[in-house]
């Protein structure tokens, strides 16, 4: 019985890790920043990846949360073709608990 456990658990992990493998997530770091005089800035932000060929996505995070999608540059090697790019911020919910006794 263990082993068949052992093997259901196996192969769910195999699984598991199978699906992932087209995605790859990294944190991004502020390499430069200028403030202009009145409303506007400038971030410079730098993250770097190692991808393989079957890479289909790439998270990045720690990135500003108000950003000017049209001001939005993203730079690559020449062997790397970027099809497309979207923005969006994630807003974590809060689960509601609910009193005992009521």
């Amino acid at each position: 019985m263990q082993k068949i456990f052992l093997a259901v658990g196996l192969f769910l992990t195999v699984l598991t890790h199978a699906q992932n493998t087209d995605t790859v997530r990294t944190d991004a770091t502020i390499s430069n920043a200028t403030v202009y005089f009145g409303y506007a800035r400038e971030l410079t932000h730098e993250s770097k990846v190692k991808i393989t060929s079957n890479t289909r996505i790439i998270v990045i995070n720690q990135l500003s949360t108000s950003v000017d999608v049209n001001s939005f540059q993203i730079s690559c090697p020449e062997d790397v073709a970027l099809l497309s790019h979207r923005y969006s911020i994630f807003y974590p919910t809060v689960p509601v608990i609910a009193k005992a006794g009521k």
